[in-house]
């Protein structure tokens, strides 16, 4: 039962009464994670060849099998009749695990009801006499069951001890001692029955679970194409920062027209300028251009650019600019500006302008 493991966990407990049995389990992922959807356990119940079967003094027939589903935590529940209980004799069950359409495991088993005889105890340690033995790999009728009872409470003389632990089918430990006792009533009316360690009759894993533990494997079939994957981080974004003195049907400008034009753009996250740009109506104008951080100005031209009616434009470089028309030169410097610093016009001479535009093009982070 050790290689269910590598696939599936499956943790089952049978609560044995003397008419039913109360069947509850938890499905688990290898990473202990709830199955809780696309599974379910189906418990037959087998060897009762032609005949109906039937709880025992009763007319009742019982299902051949089963389906139990996990809930939103991977819990299964349900109940059935013990075999003890159940014509024909010696039927047994079969308890199938199912993901997705197909059969992950298969374990089958018996399950008695009457759990009670007469022990002798010597301390700690009890010792069967007579009625249904301790449950340690126990075979009857051609079938094994385990119940796992350490932990468990058992009933001596009408005085419940724990169980320590389990040596073989006629002798326990008990956690505290029961004094020297012979042949006195035993009970235990909560027994445990837990698939990851029950011996099974026919144990069959698929061979797809058998892959799991296999040292050469063959190849399998191609996984399908994962999730997509998170969207990157945004690149740089380009923005433009334009000074506009003057307008085409007014006076002809003057110098303090264009500049110093203060606090004009505002650049609200680190930026690297690309390229600054100029242009008039008419006349000759020349301008400089500076950032301003926290009232401490930087020019951005190591040269005032000069435009007579045309465009102007510097870069770093040197070379055509964004337009891919205009020469630019390369007198651009100090292009890294702080979050928070503004654009603005620092110095100006113009004649016969009516409107002056100065654009700094530059790169902003996302």
């Amino acid at each position: 039962m050790k290689k269910i493991l590598l696939v599936l966990a499956i943790v089952c407990s049978v609560t044995i009464a003397y008419a039913t049995t109360t069947v509850t389990g938890t499905l688990l992922t290898p990473a202990e994670a709830a199955v809780t959807e696309n599974s379910y356990i189906r418990l037959e119940l087998k060897n009762y060849g032609t005949n109906l079967p039937r709880v025992l003094g009763t007319n009742t027939i019982l299902p051949s099998y089963v389906d139990i589903y996990p809930d939103g935590t991977g819990k299964v529940t349900t109940s059935m009749t013990s075999n003890e209980l159940i014509n024909p004799a010696n039927t047994y069950y079969r308890s199938t695990y199912f993901k997705g359409g197909t059969k992950f495991y298969q374990c089958e088993f018996f399950v008695p009801t009457l759990v009670a005889g007469t022990v002798n105890t010597s301390g700690t340690s009890v010792t069967w006499v007579s009625g249904t033995q301790f449950p340690y790999n126990l075979a009857r009728d051609g079938k094994y069951y385990s119940f796992d009872w350490v932990g468990s409470t058992i009933t001596i003389n009408s005085v419940d001890y724990i169980i320590a632990s389990i040596s073989s089918t006629s002798t326990l430990t008990l956690s505290t001692s029961a004094g020297v006792q012979s042949g006195v009533a035993y009970s235990h009316g909560a027994n445990t029955l837990n698939l990851d360690s029950v011996a099974c009759l026919n144990e069959e894993i698929p061979s797809a679970i058998a892959l799991a533990s296999c040292t050469t494997c063959p190849a399998g079939a191609t996984g399908a194409t994962g999730a997509t994957g998170a969207t990157g981080a945004a690149g740089p974004a380009t923005r433009v920062c334009m000074i506009i003195a003057g307008s085409n049907n007014g006076s002809a400008l003057v110098a303090a027209d264009v500049a110093p034009q203060s606090w004009q753009c505002k650049v609200p996250k680190t930026a690297t300028v690309l390229e600054i740009n100029t242009h008039s109506d008419a006349g000759t104008t020349t301008v400089t251009v500076d950032k301003n951080y926290n009232g401490a100005q930087t020019s951005l031209l190591s040269s005032a650019l000069s435009t007579a009616g045309t465009e102007a434009c510097a870069n770093v470089a040197g070379g055509l600019g964004l337009d891919g028309v205009t020469t630019c030169s390369a007198t651009l410097q100090n292009t890294s500006v702080v979050a928070g610093s503004y654009f603005e016009t620092l110095t100006a001479a113009t004649t016969g302008a009516k409107i002056v535009s100065v654009s700094i093009v530059f790169n902003m982070e996302e």
